[in-house]
């Protein structure tokens, strides 16, 4: 049993902050930094078993106590000084108080780069999904693509480990589901089906693998939407949710969608995130690319026609929004109803160049993940 621990362990779950803290300050009166960190190693770890048991109010009150501790911050002890930060986070997250969670996760995840070196890739991961969690919930966008931001590095780094444990599994798979709904919750569909079919990768969940087609679908216009539906209908699942594949098929040959897939959409998207407006928008965003692989020019009358009437309004609002995007170069001339899309064979050529070149990018970077999951001895030969 670590030093304290027994102790450390009664007084949380009496919810006695002062008892706790005159143990830490015993521990710094007697000088010994051995026992001094051995016993804050302790409070960590039954802070972490505690999370779910105690209330916010009394972790306030024990946080504020334990950081009273002057002594606390010395470079001696500051990597287990950032793992009780975590501790706390955990345990003010399972207690409900993201506010306070947030502020831990921040604290954590802006530990100095000397200490972060030192923190393990799991908890460094932990921290960023947690942040990202908390900061969703309460929308503090700015603390969640931070968050995103730092969870970047230890999860390449944990997968190119080749650690196979179920700590490792369950910390990759925390952080994919909280980017997931992060990216969801901004309607960056793309990059929310590109890391949910991470998350298949990793867990093969048929749910998950229809949450990304459902994200493929609703993703925006680019080069990057063609490879990652190519990913999509590949999938060796992919057949188990046909209404979506039927759709995915279309998008990726490039067909005018119908009030059917749209519907098929709308009824997908029901209770996950996704609203009918989100649909709608994605549906015609499509289907304006179809048209101009068509038509040189078309009338706005003739356009909202085959956008089953979609309001003129809305037509020239979302050409002008994907033409300053660079996804779909056109010209509005309102004055005479007209639209005009250009017609670069050789930019339309480049444009599908470059999506083929980035799909083989993707198969390659997936399968050599995969090796390395598999023959974790190989991942210096690969990288």
């Amino acid at each position: 049993m670590s030093e304290g621990s027994e102790q450390l362990t009664s007084l949380v779950g009496a919810a006695d902050h002062k008892g706790v803290l005159n143990i830490l300050q015993t521990y710094f009166n007697n000088g010994d930094n051995t026992k001094i960190e051995a016993v804050l190693k302790a409070l960590s770890e039954v802070l972490n078993a505690a999370a779910g048991k105690v209330k916010a109010v009394f972790l306030q009150l024990l946080q504020e106590a334990v950081f009273s501790i002057s002594r606390l911050e010395l470079i001696t002890f500051q990597g287990v000084y950032y793992q009780i930060v975590l501790s706390f986070g955990k345990c003010f997250m399972a207690a409900g108080d993201d506010k306070n969670a947030e502020k831990s996760y921040l604290q954590y995840l802006s530990a100095p780069l000397n200490v972060t070196k030192s923190l393990s890739l799991l908890d460094r991961l932990t921290a960023s999904a947690g942040l990202l969690s908390c900061a969703t919930r309460l929308k503090s966008w700015g603390n969640a693509a931070f968050a995103a931001t730092r969870g970047v590095e230890p999860h390449r780094k944990l997968l190119l480990s080749g650690d196979d444990s179920s700590a490792a599994k369950g910390g990759l798979a925390y952080f994919l589901r909280e980017l997931a709904n992060y990216h969801m919750l901004r309607k960056s569909f793309r990059d929310a089906s590109r890391v949910l079919y991470e998350l298949y990768t990793l867990q093969d969940e048929g749910k998950v693998l229809e949450q990304a087609m459902l994200c493929g679908a609703l993703s925006e216009v680019s080069p990057q939407r063609s490879a990652q539906l190519a990913t999509l209908r590949s999938a060796a699942n992919a057949t188990q949710f046909a209404d979506l594949l039927g759709v995915i098929e279309k998008l990726y040959q490039s067909q005018h969608l119908t009030p059917k897939e749209e519907g098929v959409l709308k009824k997908n998207g029901t209770g996950k995130g996704v609203t009918e407006e989100d649909v709608t928008h994605a549906v015609r965003e499509h289907n304006l690319y179809v048209v101009s692989r068509y038509y040189v020019n078309i009338s706005l009358e003739s356009l909202s026609d085959l956008l089953n009437g979609t309001d003129k309004t809305i037509i020239v609002d979302t050409l002008a929004k994907m033409s300053a995007q660079h996804r779909l170069l056109s010209k509005v001339d309102e004055q005479k109803g007209m639209v005009y899309f250009r017609t670069n064979e050789s930019v339309n050529a480049m444009q599908e160049w470059d999506s083929r070149i980035e799909s083989i990018c993707n198969a390659i970077t997936f399968a050599s993940d995969v090796v390395i999951r598999m023959h974790p001895e190989l991942a210096s030969a690969i990288v």
